[in-house]
């Protein structure tokens, strides 16, 4: 469905790109070739993504920018422990 404020407006159409005609009072868009003459109106595009998807992957990325340096410090502690208790048995 198509808002009645574009009735009668033409523009590429947003899956194909074909120019299209929005009927009157139909709410319905209309494929097919442009009127010769009418000057083509951009119409209003979906949103393509989220944004809560980008703020997934800056928490991501924020989370392994805080876990590498934390795993550094951690590693020659556990390499110690691990020795330690193999060398007992």
């Amino acid at each position: 469905m198509v808002a009645d404020q574009y009735a009668g407006q033409s523009g590429p159409c947003a899956s194909c790109g074909e120019s299209i005609t929005i009927s009157a009072g139909a709410g319905q868009p209309v494929a097919g070739p442009a009127i010769a003459g009418e000057p083509d109106q951009a119409m209003p595009m979906p949103r393509q993504r989220s944004s809560r998807s980008s703020l997934w992957i800056v928490v991501l990325v924020i989370v392994l920018v805080c876990a590498v340096p934390c795993g550094g410090i951690l590693l020659p502690a556990l390499q110690v422990a691990f020795k330690m208790v193999f060398s007992l048995t």
